[in-house]
């Protein structure tokens, strides 16, 4: 068993959350991933933040807390994004990012988080995107990130798609699709309450 500030994380899950701190990754000088294959430049950062923005609804709507480390396009240090997370009791990590290669035909979802009772979470979110937004499954992995490494809590980390492939970026563009997305992680995050 993991501690989990004054709870306790199961290998099983973390059905117990109450508050999911939403990080939209990037921002202010930090563009992230940048993309001109849909014939206009997409910024890895404004996209994050709009899916954080959306996700943040559904899940008020669903009735789960939430906190976001940034709510505009401003640069917030990874520390202070993970200590803002660590602040928050029975709390969620959540970091969503958009994808970047130098090998143009990949595509798809990828999931990374720190195993604080995330396993089944991760799988989760890798198999709702998958099949509501319709992107092609890579994996789930753990990984040495910052944020995932410094949280105390469970922590996830997605990936939503490459905007380095162009049919992937296209509809990445599109606030429809950012919309699907939204919904699949809301939708796997309220399956850890079931």
């Amino acid at each position: 068993m993991v501690g989990w500030l004054g709870g306790c994380a199961s290998p099983g899950g973390v059905s117990k959350f109450t508050t999911v701190v939403i990080d939209a990754g990037h921002g202010g000088h930090d563009s992230g991933a940048l993309s001109r294959r849909t014939g206009r430049l997409i910024k890895e950062k404004d996209i994050a933040l709009d899916t954080a923005l959306r996700v943040e609804r559904k899940l008020r709507a669903a009735g789960v807390n939430t906190v976001m480390t940034r709510r505009d396009d401003r640069f917030i240090p990874l520390n202070t994004r993970v200590a803002i997370s660590n602040r928050h009791r029975h709390s969620i990590f959540l970091s969503i990012h958009y994808n970047d290669s130098p090998k143009r035909h990949i595509n798809g979802v990828e999931i990374y988080h720190n195993r604080r009772g995330t396993d089944r979470l991760a799988y989760d979110l890798l198999a709702s995107i998958s099949r509501t937004a319709g992107h092609r499954k890579r994996f789930v992995k753990t990984a040495n990130f910052r944020v995932l490494r410094y949280s105390q809590g469970p922590s996830v980390l997605v990936e939503c798609g490459f905007l380095s492939n162009a049919s992937e970026a296209a509809r990445c563009a599109d606030p429809l699709h950012r919309e699907a997305i939204a919904e699949a992680i809301v939708q796997a995050f309220l399956k850890q309450r079931r």
